[in-house]
């Protein structure tokens, strides 16, 4: 399902089976949708990624120009990849595979989902995406602290955190905000 709702920018989840009120109340995440219009309402009205990054909550990683980009398999569907960039005397590696993972800091690992992470364009504050990213581009590393329902449970972290996606590495997160 993953795939098929990546590929089709969304529409996929129309396919998605219905579920009764008891299920939704049990599995659903209250005000996420809330919560991403609010996001999308205030970077319309912000002048830079680092405005962006204060008014959410995030935390800056790093920031530096995209010295590489490696995609497994770009042409065969498949998403898997990383993006290297340099951040002061810092290599900062950031996993994805139709979003980004993870993050490392020369090796170390300082952030991984089910926070979000993701790539802010330094010149424009615009958000770059996996597909989008590439070598020269200037980014800062932002991560959201995830929705605290997914580290509640830790078999919920079973299916969202690194592991998920064949990342040997325990979820590392931000605390709730």
């Amino acid at each position: 399902m993953r795939s098929l709702i990546g590929r089709t920018s969304g529409w996929g989840a129309l396919a998605i089976a219905s579920i009764d009120a008891r299920t939704v109340q049990e599995a659903c995440i209250p005000g996420t949708l809330s919560r991403a219009y609010e996001l999308g309402q205030h970077v319309g009205t912000l002048g830079s990624w680092r405005e962006i990054a204060e008014s959410s909550g995030g935390r800056v990683m790093g920031t530096g120009r995209v010295r590489a980009v490696r995609r497994s398999r770009p042409n065969a569907g498949d998403r898997r990849g990383n993006v290297i960039l340099e951040h002061d005397s810092a290599v900062i590696r950031v996993e994805f595979e139709s979003e980004f993972l993870t993050v490392a800091s020369d090796g170390e690992m300082i952030a991984t989902c089910p926070d979000i992470v993701t790539l802010l364009d330094v010149r424009t504050g615009a958000f770059v995406s996996c597909e989008s990213v590439h070598q020269g581009q200037d980014v800062a590393v932002l991560v959201l602290p995830g929705p605290q329902w997914w580290a509640e449970d830790v078999s919920r972290l079973k299916v969202v955190g690194p592991r998920a996606f064949g990342i040997d590495h325990d979820a590392v997160l931000m605390e709730a905000q």
